[in-house]
């Protein structure tokens, strides 16, 4: 009886951190989306749909998103793609940066 509560209560929090942990990043993917003007900010909501607003925003060609779905590969391409998509703004006070 007590493993069976304990189970629940465990696999309960779990959603819920995950479910908290989603909205913190679409929130932060939307509003992104929306700074660099982007129209589809609503991408940022769908579980797929936000890896590509994600390349969007960075500027990265939209067949990438074969390669973060592969595993493995995903973790590589995680690491590979943060550094370049970083670029000196034309104009330092826009929010195009």
């Amino acid at each position: 009886m007590f493993d069976q509560i304990w189970e629940f209560a465990s696999s309960a929090l779990g959603l819920g951190y995950g479910l908290i942990g989603h909205v913190i990043m679409a929130f932060a993917l939307s509003k992104m989306a929306e700074r660099k003007h982007i129209d589809n900010g609503w991408f940022a909501w769908i579980p797929v749909l936000n890896v590509i607003l994600a390349l969007q925003i960075a500027r990265k060609p939209l067949w990438m998103i074969v390669l973060f779905l592969i595993p493995c590969i995903n973790i590589v391409m995680l690491s590979r793609s943060g550094g370049r998509s970083r670029r000196k703004c034309e104009s330092p006070g826009s929010s195009d940066c």
